[in-house]
């Protein structure tokens, strides 16, 4: 995957939620596209970081209601249910019930779920349940 830097939105920079990125990644894209802002970020799926899963966060300007989408899959497709990957075929991410959480708990979650979804592919689903119970 070609890394590349974006121009950024001055506008959705100083947005609560432009602002709230930044602190987690200073060097994620962030534009306005409508009444959302919307953030870019490259995540390692590898620890020599080889590999990047590509996420994208859509969020209302304040950063309260927030959700990622996956952009780019280092894995190529998904060979998993909904129910066993929390993947949308659409790129969305199941990171908890409901679907209204605020932009932090978006980012966090959805780092996590790369490390999640790194570990599923190489070692199975059911040892991921053994480590991480609640991915269901």
């Amino acid at each position: 995957m070609k890394m590349f830097v974006l121009p950024q939105d001055s506008r959705a920079l100083m947005t609560k939620a432009g602002q709230i990125m930044k602190s987690y990644n200073p060097i994620a894209c962030i534009a306005i596209e409508g009444d959302r802002v919307i953030m870019i970020e490259d995540i390692p799926a590898n620890e020599e970081k080889t590999k990047f899963y590509r996420l994208e966060y859509r969020s209302n300007p304040q950063g309260t209601e927030a959700e990622a989408f996956l952009l780019y899959n280092p894995f190529g497709d998904n060979p998993f249910s909904f129910e066993e990957s929390h993947l949308r075929e659409d790129g969305w991410l199941c990171l908890a019930k409901g679907n209204k959480w605020p932009l932090e708990f978006v980012i966090q979650r959805a780092r996590f779920w790369c490390h999640c979804y790194t570990y599923l592919r190489q070692h199975g689903l059911e040892a991921l349940r053994r480590i991480v119970p609640e991915w269901g």
